[in-house]
C-alpha cells in the first residue's frame, strides 16, 4: 500500500540543486510543494539564488521550506510553511533569537559567561525580555525558559512577516 492508497496527502519535495524541470513538475501536479535541501546551506547568502531559480513555478503554489527560518529568505519567498529546528539548537546552547536587529533574527548566548552583548545590544534585548515575560536570569540558567523565549520571538516573526502582506496560503486554483 502506497500513502495515497491510504489517504495520505504527499507533499511533493524539489531539492535546491536538483534539476528545475522537477520544481515545474511538482507544480503541475500539486498546489503544495516542498523544497528541500536548505538546512545545510541557511547560511549560504547564495541561497535565495538556488531558491529563486524554483520561484516561477511554486510562486502559485503554497510552498514549504524544509529547515530554514532565515528572515531575509522568507521576507522574499513568503512562503506559506515552514520547519527549523535551530530554536531548539540554539535554546540547548544557551542562546535565544532577537528581534532586537529587526529584519534579521539572531542568536544571543545568554549564558553568565557570554561576550555577545555591548551596552548597544543590553538594553534592547532586555526591553525585548521584559515584553515576552522573560527575565535574565531565568534565561541564562534554565533550558526550556529558552525554547519558551525562542517560540514567543518566532509567533513574533510569523506576526510581522504575516502583517506585512497577506500570507500566500490559501488554495490556488
Amino acid at each position: 500500500m502506497t500513502t495515497l492508497d491510504a489517504g495520505l496527502t504527499v507533499a511533493p519535495t524539489w531539492h535546491v540543486g536538483s534539476p528545475l524541470r522537477f520544481a515545474e513538475e511538482y507544480a503541475r501536479l500539486s498546489s503544495y510543494v516542498a523544497v528541500g535541501g536548505l538546512a545545510a546551506r541557511a547560511k549560504d547568502p547564495h541561497l535565495w539564488r538556488e531558491i529563486h531559480r524554483a520561484w516561477p513555478a511554486l510562486a502559485h503554489r503554497r510552498v514549504h521550506l524544509f529547515g530554514v527560518g532565515a528572515t531575509r529568505i522568507l521576507r522574499k519567498g513568503r512562503p506559506c510553511s515552514i520547519d527549523m529546528t535551530g530554536w531548539l539548537f540554539a535554546a540547548n546552547h544557551g542562546e535565544v533569537y532577537t528581534l532586537t536587529r529587526w529584519p534579521h533574527l539572531r542568536n544571543l548566548d545568554v549564558s553568565p559567561t557570554s561576550s555577545d552583548f555591548s551596552h548597544a545590544t543590553v538594553a534592547p534585548l532586555l526591553a525585548e525580555m521584559r515584553h515576552f515575560g522573560s527575565t535574565w536570569t531565568e534565561l541564562s540558567t534554565d533550558v526550556f525558559a529558552r525554547y519558551r523565549y525562542n517560540v514567543r520571538v518566532l509567533l513574533e516573526v510569523e506576526r510581522r512577516l504575516n502583517a506585512r502582506e497577506v500570507a500566500q496560503c490559501s488554495e490556488t486554483t
